[in-house]
């Protein structure tokens, strides 16, 4: 978000699509958003007050009834362009370190067949969501949501996040990947691999 240089947008609005992690300065929506809508100079700027996950399948259902979350989940929906995450599956992935899950939750969705997270969404190697309460429990829209937005930008390198960035190209949820050249050239050759 820093590196977007700071240029007046007109009739801007920036939209926060999902829930915050309970800590973190560099990579926790509120922050990014924020930092983008200065850096813009956005007329409006909308966030989801609440955590990435919430604690049980009900609380989100709950949260998500209330009136002030679905007038930004309505706002959400209607953005051109949405920058989305791709997380790693691991013990020592973003997620876990922030506390948006734990090693348990790790442990589990291995077993359901999970190999990351894309925007909030467990998935398997072909970009399914897979079956696991944590896809129940998720702060913002989803994916099926998000692929109708017109355009989706995903930032993600390094060779661990090599079959998430797969995942979710398998499953169409990007429409644009920056990465490092490292993990392009890996994610080329499985592609020819995968081809052959």
């Amino acid at each position: 978000a820093a590196s977007i240089p700071r240029k007046p947008a007109e009739h801007l609005t920036v939209v926060s699509l999902y829930g915050g992690l309970p800590h973190s300065i560099v990579i926790n929506p509120y922050e990014i958003v924020t930092t983008i809508a200065r850096r813009v100079q956005a007329e409006q700027t909308f966030y989801i007050a609440a955590p990435m996950f919430a604690p049980t399948p009900e609380t989100c259902r709950l949260l998500k009834s209330q009136a002030l979350f679905k007038a930004v989940y309505a706002r959400a929906l209607q953005v051109d362009v949405a920058l989305i995450g791709l997380g790693e599956l691991a013990p020592d992935a973003t997620n876990v370190q922030l506390g948006a899950i734990c090693h348990d939750d790790v442990e589990s969705l291995e077993r359901a067949g999970a190999v990351g997270e894309v925007f909030g969404t467990f998935v398997d190697a072909e970009g399914v969501p897979v079956l696991h309460p944590r896809n129940e429990c998720f702060m913002g829209p989803d994916l099926e949501e998000v692929r109708a937005i017109p355009h989706s930008i995903a930032a993600a390198g390094g060779v661990k996040k090599t079959g998430i960035i797969r995942a979710a190209l398998s499953g169409g949820f990007i429409d644009v990947l920056v990465t490092d050249e490292e993990t392009a050239t890996r994610l080329l050759a499985q592609h020819t691999e995968a081809q052959a």
